[in-house]
């Protein structure tokens, strides 16, 4: 494969730790918060009409239930609790941590630590549920099937992912051993895959109509695309370890998807029907460093890439490989994927940055800094951008360790360049 090597970059400020300082437009307000627990980077908020729906891992990590597990429902203008739906306790489950939610006709589906994923409607009755011996890391995945919608969830610590039909599924459930009937059932990506680690990605990759899967497996450093209409393998990478869930987007805007990877320092955007690299671009850094999360961003043309380590930087990178721009970011990390939206009212689409030292960052296409806000502790879930309360302007979702979402005002237009 073709190695792109590091363009130079402008020269750019590095960012402090702490307040970076004056930004040349006002930052956001609060317009409401409220207290729902934890999200870890893995873990998007979502929007649903006009509720917002916040998957907590509670006060806690990986010390079992507490209050503030579960689906947070949350009306999106004002912030104020509409229900928490709980996972039901089972002997296999030490926790109750919700890690992802997918929104459905029939309601919202969540993947889980150790309870696998569960269905509610949207007036919080339990639809169906499948226990699955290893945690569901990642959101689950609505796939257009040739035999209808399925729901998928990659289980961390398997070579299986789970397959739920849910017009069918009903009870509580397990996918293995099979049960003709059930609605549930385990698709096997290769042989030699194991250990999945990232959310299943759905879309088109050979133009025949019906959706294709790509996967990761995160200790047989596999990434597959899998055909849609016969589950048969279309291609594969293989490399180092893959932490980052693929994405299938067109980049290039040809009308052909591309699959967008990552595994170790390397991003990869490959030809989605054939897996051939387009851009296998390694980020500079310190050693081990990963890239576990990254933003293709149309309206700049070039791939936003946040590099999660001590002193953390985004660089924006051009699918010819060429820097862009390269922002440091001195005595932070950087987990959450980088939020896209208009802030600042041009009606141009800004890249929003947020960082475990707590920072909200608005950087525009020239990479420089718009405005900064500080939460009160470290963020890791990606911030969501949506306009909350119907007035036509872009609000931005914080979450952050100290157990809090935030709802900030700005000025920018809804529906702007995404």
């Amino acid at each position: 494969m073709l190695l792109l090597t590091l363009a130079c970059a402008p020269t750019t400020t590095a960012l402090p730790p702490g307040d970076p300082g004056d930004a040349l437009i006002r930052g956001p307000r609060v317009l409401w918060e409220a207290q729902v627990g934890r999200l870890s980077w893995r873990s998007p908020m979502v929007l649903d009409g006009r509720q917002l729906l916040v998957p907590s891992n509670g006060e806690t990590w990986g010390e079992g239930p507490d209050p503030l597990d579960g689906l947070w429902v949350l009306d999106a203008a004002k912030g104020r609790p509409l229900q928490q739906l709980t996972v039901p306790p089972s002997e296999a489950a030490k926790e109750s941590d919700v890690n992802g939610v997918l929104v459905t006709d029939a309601g919202w589906t969540v993947s889980t630590d150790q309870n696998g994923m569960l269905s509610w409607n949207r007036d919080g009755e339990l639809l169906w549920q499948v226990f699955q011996s290893a945690d569901i890391e990642f959101p689950p995945t609505l796939w257009e099937s040739p035999d209808g919608p399925r729901i998928l969830g990659a289980p961390e610590r398997s070579r299986h992912l789970s397959v739920v039909d849910p017009s069918v599924a009903t009870g509580t459930l397990k996918p293995y051993p099979p049960v003709e009937g059930s609605g549930v059932s385990q698709l096997t990506p290769a042989r030699d895959f194991e250990k999945a680690f990232s959310q299943v990605a759905s879309g088109d990759l050979n133009g025949d109509g019906v959706q294709d899967l790509v996967v990761a497996g995160r200790h047989s450093h596999l990434l597959i695309a899998l055909d849609g209409a016969t589950q048969t393998e279309l291609w594969r990478h293989k490399s180092y370890y893959y932490e980052a869930s693929p994405q299938i987007v067109d980049v290039d805007g040809d009308g052909q998807p591309e699959v967008l990877s990552a595994f170790g320092s390397t991003v990869v955007i490959a030809d989605g029907a054939t897996g051939k690299p387009k851009l296998l671009y390694s980020t500079p850094g310190a050693l081990n460093g990963r890239v576990h999360t990254f933003t293709w961003w149309a309206e700049a043309q070039c791939l936003v890439i946040p590099r999660s380590r001590t002193d953390a930087n985004v660089s924006c990178v051009s699918l010819e490989g060429e820097v862009v721009w390269s922002v440091p970011i001195l005595a932070q990390r950087i987990s959450s994927t980088p939020t896209l939206a208009d802030v600042d009212g041009d009606g141009a689409s800004e890249v929003i940055v947020a960082t475990e030292g707590g920072q909200v960052l608005a950087l525009d296409q020239r990479g420089q800094l718009l405005w900064s806000w500080s939460a009160p502790a470290a963020i890791e879930a990606p911030v969501l951008a949506a306009d909350l309360t119907g007035n036509g302007r872009v609000e931005l979702v914080v979450a952050s360790h100290d157990g809090f979402v935030r709802a900030l005002k700005t000025p920018g237009l809804a529906g702007g360049a995404q």
